[in-house]
Order: C-alpha cells, then structure tokens, then sequence
C-alpha cells in the first residue's frame, strides 16, 4: 500500500459504509473469506472488487458480544486516536464496530503479514532494531497516553504492511525534543489485537497496576526473538528432527505433544495463522525443554542473536528505552524522512 492511504478517512469512511449496508452493484462487488480464527472469533478479509481489481480491502474480525467488548472497544478507538493525530504510527489502525445479532464486529485496515513470516529470511541488526524501535514506541505510547499495558504481546500480535517505496526512507520519531531518524526498510510494524489490553483509566485493581509498574509488555517483548527463533526453525527447516527419539531421551510420555508434531506439519498447508497458534507454542516449548538438555541442537538464528539480545536486555523500562537508540539522533537524512510523529 502506499503510506498515505492509512489516513484517507473520507475513503475509509466511504468503503466500511458500503460493507455495513451491504452495497453491491454491477460495478462493485464485495468479497469475503475467511483468513484466521482464534479463541473468541474469526477473522474475515474483505475486498472491493470492480473491474475484476481489487480497489480496496480491510479486515473483520468477529466474536461474540460480552463484557470485553466495552474494553477493546475502548483501546481500539484510543489508539485510532493516536495514529491519526500523528503520535505513532504502529498500532493496527482501528477504523469501525458495531454489534449485530448478538456478534461484534470490528473493522481495521488489513495488515500484509505476521512476525512469523518477516523472521523466516535473513535480517541485519540494523532491521532488527527498526523492528524494535516501532513496537517498543508502541508499548510506550500506550503505556503514557492510555496510562496501560497491552498484556499480549507475543509474535502472534505483530503484523507489518508493505510500504511502496520506502526502502531507504525513515520516519522521524520525536521524543523530549529530540528526534530519533528511524530506518524504515519498507516495513511499518503493527501492535495488534487489544482484546486483554489493561488501563487505569477503566480499571485500578491490582493486576492492571502489577503489568504497568513491572513492566510486563517490556517483558514479554524480550521474548519475542526467542519465539522468532524456533518458528525459524519450524518453518524453514520443515521439523527435520525425530521427535519420538527426542521424546525417548526425554522420557517424556505427553501424547498432546505427539499429536501437535502431525498438527504443525498439516497446518503448514493452511494460510488460517490462528489456528496454528496454540500448537506452535506447544512445540516451541517442547523444543525449548529438549534444547536446554542438549538433545536438540539448533543453528545460530540468522548469526544475530549475541548482538541483538544483549542490546534488548540492557533496556530496563519502557518509559525510557529510547535513549538506547540514540545512534538515530546523530544525522537527519535529507529528503528521506517520510512522516513525523511526536511522541511527547
């Protein structure tokens, strides 16, 4: 997509009114399939479709109606805010709900991809740290201007959208008064799916002041490059391992893990990301157990991993991580810079 189509409102506006009526003429057509699914819903792409071209698309997710609905309602909306106002641009962009039949809808942009698939090719520490940048200024912003955490952060709630033209442009972040020039790589990376999203400003019981005070999304993002690095391995290596020679070793006699080894081998035929989640996260555990007994002996990930997570570790809050980034406040690049956000 190009970069300014995420804040046309008048078109986005025009589109999901067409869908809410359920529009249809000989010129346009309105395409619906399926494309996930997860505990609570199912996740449906749809597409405007006149003279056999696609000319736009956004995604749907649907669940049943309940108490959560007032709070991602609520998270979605705020974070609308901000992408809109210019303050960051790294949350799914939120652009309408509704309930209906007892089921909710809520429309947002359509993401390209997931996480899962960004760490399957090779990648420069220098892409790495844009990576996360974006999402740590995510968690910042949310945690500053929504006073809460998002409480779900894992591979499976980063998505990213294809920038045309941008491979060598940057976005200028500014924090404090200072400007962090931010290499883009064609890659503007999304926080996604606010559904278990916590904020004091709708709730001050403990948990939700426990995940603010420690912490927990900055904690829980350091994770994240662990879980890249086994789906690398589940994915591109396409499991070349004995798992019931590893499950000897181990002793372990777990059926749910034998029956998720022929589940993740299927599911790799299925474009239907979510419903290969809970799975994966189960091999990826039991990978871990068999690693850390050394019976299973994976390659370096991508020969980044020393550099990288010894640069995650040394940052200890999310109010402050910028100042591990300061190499992207030296040099302002001319004519490269392609938005600006201010994020304080």
């Amino acid at each position: 997509m190009r970069y300014y189509d995420r804040y046309n409102i008048k078109k986005i506006k025009y589109f999901t009114g067409l869908y809410k009526k359920k529009f249809q003429n000989n010129k346009i057509q309105i395409k619906e399939k399926k494309v996930g699914s997860g505990f609570v819903g199912e996740v449906f792409e749809i597409s405007f479709i006149k003279d056999n071209t696609t000319i736009f698309k956004f995604i749907v997710k649907r669940q049943p109606f309940d108490i959560r609905y007032r709070y991602e309602r609520y998270f979605n909306i705020e974070t609308a805010k901000l992408v809109n106002n210019k303050v960051i641009p790294n949350f799914i962009k939120h652009y309408d709900s509704y309930v209906l039949n007892n089921q909710v809808s809520f429309l947002m942009e359509n993401a390209d991809r997931g996480l899962d698939h960004w760490s399957l090719k090779e990648r420069t520490f220098e892409q790495y740290l844009s990576f996360a940048f974006q999402i740590l200024s995510a968690l910042y912003v949310f945690k500053k201007y929504i006073r809460g955490c998002h409480y779900d952060v894992s591979y499976q709630n980063i998505m990213y959208i294809k920038l045309k033209d941008t491979e060598d442009k940057y976005f200028e972040y500014k924090i404090n008064e200072v400007s962090y020039y931010i290499p883009i790589f064609g890659k503007l990376f999304l926080l996604i799916d606010f559904g278990r999203g916590r904020s004091l400003k709708l709730s001050k019981d403990n948990e939700t002041k426990k995940c603010i005070e420690e912490d927990t999304d900055l904690y829980r993002f350091k994770n994240i490059f662990e879980e890249m690095k086994y789906l690398y391995h589940i994915e591109k290596l396409q499991l070349k391992f004995d798992y019931n020679d590893l499950l000897t070793k181990l002793k372990l006699t777990n059926s749910n893990i034998i029956h998720d080894k022929f589940i993740i081998i299927k599911s790799r035929e299925s474009k239907v990301q979510n419903e290969r989640f809970d799975h994966i996260l189960r091999i990826i555990e039991f990978m871990k157990v068999a690693e850390e007994n050394n019976i299973l002996q994976l390659n370096t990930f991508h020969g980044v991993n020393d550099k990288y997570l010894n640069f995650i570790n040394n940052i200890t809050s999310i109010d402050n991580f910028y100042i591990h980034f300061d190499k992207f406040t030296v040099k302002q690049p001319k004519n490269k810079v392609i938005d600006t956000f201010k994020m304080t």
